[in-house]
């Protein structure tokens, strides 16, 4: 039980993290680089400013000494963390039923896609980075849309 409670704080951190890096322009300044990929696929995962990837990692042993989670579960939860975004901002999509399915619990290609849209609106959107109802309960879900355009990437 202990874990299971690590791993939610853990991901609503990263939910809290991923929220303040949209709306705080030092931030965003910094996490646009994320943004800018105009084929999104996997590796988009992984392209991060240096000083987004260094300043989240400090404040992310901070969580550890607030909420009294362990080294072990921040590893546990980056070994969990690590797969699903590389499967939400691979270049794939789920057939609808499944994908409906698994967005209440975790998030899914087409709710990430929709967050890596041009619109400003779908971009600061579904920022949960494991667990989905974060969006949720943060009053930023937007559900995706077949008729959506899927034009990736900032302009400029």
């Amino acid at each position: 039980m202990r874990t299971l409670v690590a791993l939610v704080l853990i991901d609503a951190w990263m939910h809290c993290w991923h929220r303040a890096n949209h709306e705080l322009s030092f931030l965003w300044r910094l996490h646009r680089t994320h943004h800018t990929d105009r084929d999104l696929d996997a590796s988009s995962a992984f392209r991060f400013h240096p000083g987004e990837v260094l300043l989240s990692g400090l404040l992310r042993l901070g969580v550890i000494g607030v909420t009294g989670v362990g080294m072990g579960h921040l590893l546990l939860y980056e070994a969990i963390l690590i797969p699903v975004i590389l499967v939400h901002h691979g270049n794939i999509r789920l057939p609808g039923l499944l994908e409906r399915g698994l967005r209440w619990m975790i998030v899914t290609p087409g709710m990430h896609h929709l967050h890596h849209l041009r619109v400003p609106e779908e971009t600061d959107s579904n920022y949960s980075s494991v667990f989905s109802w974060w969006n949720r309960v943060g009053g930023t879900f937007r559900e995706p849309r077949s008729d959506t355009p899927v034009t990736f990437g900032l302009e400029g």
